[in-house]
């Protein structure tokens, strides 16, 4: 496996984006995009992980993710969501529809880094070498 980890960050505020970004291992590669469309383009960089908002303004998180996990290379990407809204029937509906975790924003640095190195650290085991 690369010694580069990819991150994808897809959060529809440009703020937000960055300063989520900032708070990654300053040795991740990571990538940013506001909408679901700019998701799935970058997904040809082939991210480690994603960090998904689920308010975007073209396509909501769920159904971008439904769309993910039916890529035969992107299936198993672990998807890390991050997300404003802490209704429990939401949260389980998320995890269930396959992401790894659910961060209730606003994320505090440490909770972030520890739950993107856990989620990294899972899914190393896993998958093809990418």
């Amino acid at each position: 496996m690369s010694s580069v980890m990819r991150i994808l960050v897809v959060e529809d505020d440009v703020t937000t984006a960055r300063i989520v970004a900032s708070h990654l291992h300053p040795g991740y590669t990571v990538f940013i995009a506001t909408c679901g469309h700019d998701a799935l383009t970058l997904l040809a960089q082939q991210p480690h992980l994603l960090l998904l908002d689920l308010g975007l303004p073209d396509i909501s998180g769920l159904e971008l993710m439904a769309r993910i996990k039916t890529m035969p290379r992107m299936a198993a990407l672990p998807i890390v969501v991050m997300s404003a809204d802490s209704d429990p029937a939401l949260m389980a509906r998320t995890l269930a529809a396959g992401a790894c975790d659910y961060l209730v924003k606003p994320l505090s640095a440490q909770l972030l880094t520890e739950r993107v190195q856990r989620a990294l650290d899972d899914s190393r085991g896993s998958g093809p070498d990418r």
